[in-house]
C-alpha cells in the first residue's frame, strides 16, 4: 500500500488507520476489510494544517468519523 512510515493505527480507535501524503498535509482515514478478500476501505479525508488545540480536535473528530463508519460497515455486514 504505502511505506509503513506513512501509515499509523490510531491507538484509541483500534482498526482505524491514517495514511499521510508524501507531500503537503493531506491524510486519508481508512480500515482494512478481509471479507471476501483483503481490501482497504477509505472512510474520509483530513487536511492537517498544524498542531494547535483546535486542529488536534479536528483530527480527533476525523478519527471518530472513520471509527463510526467502520462500526456501521461491520454492523451492516453482520445483519446482511
Amino acid at each position: 500500500m504505502a511505506e509503513t512510515a506513512r501509515v499509523r493505527e490510531d491507538h484509541k480507535r483500534r482498526g482505524i488507520y491514517e495514511l499521510k501524503a508524501l507531500r503537503l498535509n493531506a491524510r486519508l482515514m481508512f480500515f482494512y476489510d478481509m471479507i471476501p478478500a483483503p481490501r482497504v476501505i477509505v472512510t474520509n479525508d483530513y487536511w492537517k494544517a498544524g498542531s494547535s488545540k483546535i486542529e488536534r480536535k479536528q483530527q480527533e473528530e476525523a478519527f471518530d468519523d472513520a471509527y463510526e463508519l467502520m462500526k456501521e460497515f461491520q454492523e451492516e455486514r453482520k445483519n446482511a
